[in-house]
Parts: structure tokens; sequence; C-alpha cells
């Protein structure tokens, strides 16, 4: 916006009407105060204090507050045209300012109905925006009241059932608790009396059985094996320096034990050993360690029919057929097991 004072043009930014600030009329008579637009007029005509006048006397502009004063000092003469011309050029200039504030107000009255009417448009969608949302509210606000009552009663249903089946609980643990207490006690009283029969009893098996075996042990116990394969046997030995072979593994005298035979060639003769494999068997708790018992070697002629026999006792070597003794006999004999992993 550009407004004319004095002859002047001076260049303003547009403002809305409401924030529209601009200087008293009487700045140029000393008046520094700024007021909004709307209240200029008011400011002028009933507050400033910077009205100037035409001294009558020497026609020099004074403030109407200070005119009297002026009056008493002032030493010229009358000039009443010069006072005329003078108040005349400032009724022009007056009367220039109003009509241009009244075309300024007038484009910010324009600028502020503009404003007015999309403030106003946007009031509407706001407003329309807002019974939308209201109505949402209400609906969500009445959706949290159901859910706020539906959990309450689930609440209390969930509440109920469960101090129901608390109490039921209890009573049934309790009932099982009282069953169980005087189940026990019958099956410790039970267990009491079978545990003195079966240690009777058991001591008297014991007993019986240590009696059967040492009947069993004295009895004597027969087994033949009949070496095949003899020819390819005595060859392989004579190839590799030596062969053996082992009969499957049979209790004889409640020993486990597999018997063999071995050719090892010296020089250009073949030298037959005998050979026992005394394995882990059921009974090894029961018998007599180390293993003392007879095998006889036999060797009949295929032609002839003659026989030659070889009666044999083991005697124990640098490494032990049974582990440490576990007890010592009356006779200095030792007992044991065969050692793990032995064959």
């Amino acid at each position: 916006m550009m407004i004319k004072r004095g002859g002047r043009a001076s260049h303003h930014r547009c403002f809305p009407y409401p924030l529209l600030q601009v200087y008293c009329w009487n700045k140029a008579n000393g008046c520094s105060v700024i007021v909004s637009a709307s209240d200029l007029h008011r400011h002028f005509y009933h507050e400033c204090t910077h009205h100037a006048i035409s001294c009558p006397k020497c026609s020099t502009k004074v403030l109407c507050n200070s005119l009297c004063l002026h009056l008493r000092s002032c030493s010229g003469g009358q000039q009443p045209y010069v006072t005329e011309s003078a108040q005349g050029a400032g009724d022009h200039q007056q009367s220039t300012e109003v009509a241009d504030l009244k075309a300024m107000l007038s484009t910010a009255t324009q600028q502020v109905k503009e404003q007015l009417l999309e403030v106003k448009g946007r009031l509407e969608v706001l407003s329309l925006d807002g019974t939308l949302q209201t109505e949402q509210v209400s609906s969500l606000s009445h959706t949290m009241n159901s859910l706020k009552e539906l959990q309450s009663d689930q609440g209390n249903i969930l509440s109920r059932t469960m101090n129901d089946l608390k109490q039921t609980l209890q009573r049934d643990l309790e009932r099982g608790a009282n069953r169980t207490r005087d189940g026990i006690a019958r099956v410790a009283a039970d267990i009491g009396v079978v545990r003195d029969r079966l240690s009777e009893t058991g001591r008297e098996t014991f007993r019986e059985m240590n009696t059967l075996l040492r009947r069993s042990l004295r009895t004597q116990s027969t087994h033949h094996w009949i070496l095949k394969g003899y020819r390819s046997l005595k060859a392989k030995a004579r190839r590799l320096g030596s062969a053996d072979r082992y009969s499957s593994p049979v209790y004889l005298c409640h020993y486990f034990i597999s018997q063999g035979v071995c050719f090892e060639r010296d020089c250009d003769d073949l030298l037959l050993s005998m050979k026992i494999c005394v394995k882990k068997g059921e009974l090894d708790e029961y018998l007599e360690w180390p293993f003392q018992k007879r095998m006889v070697l036999c060797v009949v002629h295929p032609e002839t029919y003659e026989r030659k026999e070889i009666q044999l006792l083991p005697e124990l070597g640098d490494e032990p057929l049974c582990e440490a003794n576990i007890s010592v006999q009356r006779d200095g004999s030792l007992f044991g097991y065969p050692l793990p992993g032995r064959p």
C-alpha cells in the first residue's frame, strides 16, 4: 500500500485490519503514540495533546496546550492572512491524510472480509469434521462402556468359577491325601511282613543254593571236541609260522570254556599244543578260582587208529587267569573272577 503525506509517497506493507498499527497524525508535532488504525480517530480527536495551531500574532505553529504561554511572550504583529493561509494548508493536509486513511481502511476491511469468508468456510468444514468426530467418539464411548460391562460380568463369572474350582480341588486333595496316607500305612505294614518273610526265605534259599552248587561242583562232566580241517590248519602253520583254532564255548563243569589246538613251526617240524580259553559265564561268582580242571588232548592215526593222549592241568603263568582273590579257603587256594576284557 502506498500513502501520500505532504506530497511525499510512503510505501507500507498491507496488514490485516486488526493488526494494522499507525502513528498518530500529530507525529510531526511530537506525538509518538502508535495505535491500531481503528483507534486512530478516537485518539486523535479525544486523547492526543499535540494538536498545533498557528499563533495569531507571529503565525508560528504552537501546541494548543502551550498557546496561552506563547501569546504572553509573543511580540510579533497580527498577520490574519498568514494565519488563514497556514490554517488552510493544515486543513488540506489533514483532509488528504483522512482520505488516505479511509482508502487504507477500506482496503483493510475488504481483506478482512475475504479472510472472514475463508475462515467461515474452514470453520464449516471443521464443524462438520467435529460433528463426525463427536459421533465417532460417542459410538466409541458406547462400545467401551459395553466392553467394560461385559468384562465386569465375565470377571465376576470367572472369579466365582475359580473360587468353586479352588474349593473343589481342596476337598479332592484332602480326600486323596487321606486315602494316600491310609494306603501308605497299609503298604508299609505289608512291606514289613513281606520283608521279614523274604529275609527268612532268602536265607533258606541261599543255604539251599550253596548246598546244591557244592554238590554240582563235585560232579564230573565230559565234553568231546573233534578238530575239523586238520590238514588245512597244518598248512597254515607251515606258511605263517603258527596257527590255532578254537571250539565254540560251552559250559563244562559250570565253567564257560572254549577248547583249542595250536600248531607252531620249529624248523622243519610242527609242534602241537593244547589251548583252553575260559570266558566269563553266568555262574562265575559261585565257582572255584583259579581254574583247576584236567583236560585231555587225544590224537588218532587215520590209518592204524593208534591213539596218543596228553593230560593237561592248567598252570598259572605270569598273567593270572583271575582277578585278585576274594577270599582264602582253609587249604590256601584262591578264588576270584576272570579279568574284564579277557576271553
